[in-house]
């Protein structure tokens, strides 16, 4: 039996194993859907008062309803909302007033108006501009908290890049990677970040409590009227830090080898020809890495939303992990130097090119601030690396 017959049974199988074990949730989700009205690809709805759930490709809502729930590829609602708002979609727009709770997922969100209870965005990009009375929560790769939001409770944001310009009376707690306070912050400022920048015009009415290896800057023109002070990092387990990261590298080391040994059995040439790759054509591997992870979720969504295809879009959804895993497992091996001129490598020789790879990423990883980046580059890389083997096996001729 060949390697390419052998991958394509494992690939077959396990989505059909996949849609077996999901199969009942997705089908709830289709009842739903349906339940809902779903009418077609493109939905306009002009609301009168009323409660409305819909999905479809692309959702507009005008008007004014009791509470909405919707999903879509495009999502824009421009109405009043009297009780809660509940939307996700690829890209999400939300402009109105909403009595009660707002919360919005999606790839975009860009969210203005005013909510009468929480507000809670997840996204890659989120843009918000709204005026709230209770707490807000948001989390991206991109969030931006406008001139002119005004929240009333307390902030909890986490992101890449976070832009906090709006009006926050109580405290407000903060994860990125670069922070930007240029806004009006009454309460406490807990951040973790590795750039904190205080921009001219912001105000903090209490203390600025920081855990990063640089000092926060403070531009000239910016106010802080409490305490700058440094604030040692949280550990897990009561473990201090150099301990945790070292459990992190091992379980990384861990992971590379388990799914290593499972991909040999079950998918060995795919591994093999991903391996190779990595060093041969590592940008063409990364590009292919990023459009899956951006592309899958998306589709997944996609395909939950026709209530017909939520079986696939779960079964989706489940495969994405393990198809990073499977990119960080040929990623080791790339980087322990496998190459397709050495032959064909037997179990014992994948074996060591597993632990070589997964030593050398776990140490990247303990590397402080770039070290995450770098292990998520060879993820990327990896990911795609391996979808290239597995696609070439997949379109060559089966030998039996």
């Amino acid at each position: 039996m060949s390697d390419s017959f052998r991958f394509r049974r494992f690939v077959r199988a396990a989505s059909a194993a996949a849609i077996l074990l999901l199969g009942g949730a997705g089908h709830g989700f289709a009842q739903s859907a349906v339940a809902t009205g779903g009418s077609g690809p493109v939905v306009s709805i002009e609301a009168s008062g009323g409660e409305i759930a819909e999905a479809a490709a692309s959702v507009t809502v005008t008007g004014r309803a009791r509470a909405i729930r919707a999903a879509g590829a495009l999502l824009d609602v421009q109405a009043d909302v009297e009780r809660d708002l509940q939307v996700a979609g690829a890209e999400v727009s939300v402009a109105g007033s909403v009595g009660g709770k707002l919360q919005a997922a999606g790839a975009i969100i860009d969210v203005t108006g005013r909510a009468g209870g929480d507000v809670n965005l997840a996204g890659a990009v989120v843009n918000a501009s709204i005026v709230t009375a209770g707490d807000m929560r948001a989390i991206g790769a991109r969030v931006t908290i406008a001139p002119g939001t005004e929240v009333a409770g307390d902030l909890w944001a986490g992101g890449a890049l976070v832009s906090v310009a709006g009006h926050v009376a109580g405290d407000a707690e903060i994860s990125a990677s670069v922070l930007t306070l240029s806004g009006r912050i009454d309460g406490t400022v807990t951040v973790a970040a590795d750039r904190i920048v205080v921009a001219p015009g912001a105000v903090l009415g209490g203390d600025l409590v920081f855990q990063s290896d640089r000092e926060p800057e403070i531009r000239p023109g910016a106010q802080v009227a409490g305490a700058v002070r440094a604030d040692e990092p949280k550990t897990w387990g009561g473990l201090p830090g150099w301990a945790t990261h070292l459990l992190v590298a091992l379980f990384i080391a861990g992971a590379i080898l388990v799914a290593g040994i499972v991909l040999y059995l079950l998918a060995r040439g795919a591994v093999q020809d991903g391996a190779a790759a990595v060093g041969r054509r590592p940008l063409a591997s990364a590009a292919l890495g990023v459009l899956a992870a951006v592309a899958i979720p998306v589709l997944a969504l996609l395909l939950m939303m026709t209530g017909l295809g939520a079986p696939v879009g779960f079964a989706l959804l489940l495969v994405l992990p393990f198809v990073l895993l499977a990119g960080l497992a040929v990623a080791a091996m790339g980087l322990a130097g496998w190459r397709r001129s050495d032959g064909p490598p037997g179990f014992g020789r994948t074996l060591l090119m597993l632990l070589l790879g997964g030593v050398v990423l776990g140490l990247v990883w303990v590397v402080p601030v770039v070290g995450g980046w770098l292990v998520l580059v060879a993820v990327l890389v990896g990911t795609g690396a391996f979808l290239n083997g597995a696609l070439g096996r997949l379109r060559r001729p089966a030998i039996i």
